[in-house]
């Protein structure tokens, strides 16, 4: 049996439910959202594995809008195994905007780690 959980609290809900309890969210407006968006979305989930997931599969769709909320969570700082996928799929988007941001990643204001992952990042570009 599957367990149903809102998208915006991660709170479980009853799978026939059209808004959730807990904060009322429109279940079934989210279904109308586009792919990214709700990937998007999956980088808030409390659960590791599924934000893990959700960057791999933003990553592999070049899905450009998620750069911002990459960089908020390289800011964060709080896992480096999410933090070093992200460098991955900043690879994988290679547009100009990841460029711009594995650029300023790589810059002194950030800690050694975080430069050394975008330059290594930015090394497979030439």
């Amino acid at each position: 049996m599957f367990r149903h959980f809102c998208p915006n609290c991660w709170r479980e809900v009853p799978a026939e439910s059209d808004s959730c309890s807990h904060c009322n969210y429109h279940l079934t407006r989210y279904n109308e959202l586009p792919e990214g968006t709700k990937l998007i979305l999956c980088l808030s989930h409390p659960l590791k594995e599924i934000r893990l997931m959700a960057i791999k599969a933003l990553g592999d769709l070049r899905y450009e809008n998620a750069i911002a909320m990459f960089g908020e969570i390289i800011d964060e700082g709080n896992d480096l195994t999410l933090i070093e996928e992200i460098f991955r799929e900043l690879v994988k988007i290679d547009t100009p905007l990841s460029r711009t941001k594995l650029e300023e990643l790589n810059s002194s204001h950030h800690p050694k780690i975080i430069r050394e992952l975008a330059h290594r990042a930015l090394k497979t570009f030439n």
